[in-house]
């Protein structure tokens, strides 16, 4: 049965075409990448709060940005 198979390895689906589209692990290996990724998305949450957040000049710098879409839609 697959849900056992997928307990020692993960099993890669793929198209009839052969391209692999779908990856089945197991949930202890789920909840291990999850970890580590809520990990790395904290990791990059402190150093941007340590950067610093935009000032008011900043900002309205940013605001006065003109878009492509906005050039688009003139």
């Amino acid at each position: 049965m697959v849900q056992y198979a997928v307990l020692t390895e993960p099993i890669i689906i793929e198209k009839t075409t052969g391209c692999p589209t779908v990856v089945m692990k197991s949930y202890a290996d789920y909840e291990r990448l999850k970890e580590f990724e809520d990990a790395f998305w904290a990791t990059k949450a402190l150093a941007a709060e340590k950067s610093g957040y935009l000032g008011d000049k900043s900002l309205s710098e940013l605001m006065q940005f003109e878009t492509l879409k906005d050039r688009i839609s003139d």
